[in-house]
């Protein structure tokens, strides 16, 4: 599996938890560390910041069409990874689906209580995908060729949301989502989950006014304590 590892990383968050993980797991290859240097103020700064990921996505774009490079799988810099996380992706079904638009790899616990966002894939019951939105990007796998049309997308699929304004929150993640959804593409969720948020995660969360002087177990609720992330989980060669 050709494959350009990507870590995204900011000057706010200590990212050695993260690394550390990396680099305990399978994936042995050189990774890139992106790191945002910018202090923002929130909301007026969301524009901005959108704006920076989407200029890291079309960076990562170009480096692995240097590499030749056919999947890039992107990881954030609060999680901790499946130590079999390289060979999970190579073994995993959905990425030969044809209506295969990108893999998130987190599932939270929120959406457990929200069976709505997902179901089963007609064409195979082991693989479960997105309706419309799925919320999330601590981990993603994309195919090169793909992904730069679903950027593209992204800012009509922000309007949808009823996301239009640079200075709305950010949410990324169901825009590119959404984007897949428009082209007739679908996210796919690997189950068990290969990454999870980390403990001091809880502490690095986005400032926003709603959420200042909350306590962080209280902020991350709607995602926190990952029940189906397993740090160990290896698929069997036979269901490739």
């Amino acid at each position: 599996m050709n494959c350009l590892v990507w870590l995204q990383t900011t000057t706010r968050r200590d990212n050695s938890r993260t690394v550390a993980s990396i680099e305990s797991s399978d994936i042995k290859q050189k990774y890139i560390v992106l790191t945002d240097n910018k202090e923002r103020v929130f909301p007026k700064d969301y524009g901005d910041l959108q704006s920076t990921w989407h200029s890291f996505w079309q960076e990562m774009i170009v480096a692995a069409k240097t590499r030749n490079c056919q999947y890039i799988l992107r990881l954030e810099d609060d999680v901790i990874v499946n130590q079999h996380i390289m060979h999970n992706l190579r073994t995993w079904p959905a990425l030969k689906h044809p209506r295969f638009g990108y893999g998130t790899l987190f599932w939270p616990n929120y959406w457990l209580n929200h069976p709505q966002h997902f179901k089963r894939d007609p064409d195979d019951d082991n693989l479960i995908r997105n309706l419309v939105d799925v919320e999330g990007g601590q981990g993603q796998i994309v195919k090169t060729e793909t992904i730069g049309r679903i950027l593209e997308g992204v800012p009509l699929a922000r309007a949808q949301k009823g996301f239009s304004r640079p200075e709305h929150p950010p949410s990324f993640d169901w825009a590119m989502a959404r984007s897949a959804w428009n082209m007739g593409l679908r996210v796919f969720v690997h189950k068990p989950s290969l990454v999870d948020l980390h403990d001091g995660s809880r502490e690095s969360k986005i400032d926003e006014k709603q959420n200042r002087g909350a306590p962080p177990a209280t902020v991350a609720q709607h995602y926190w304590g990952n029940k189906s992330f397993d740090a160990e989980f290896k698929r069997s060669d036979s269901a490739k």
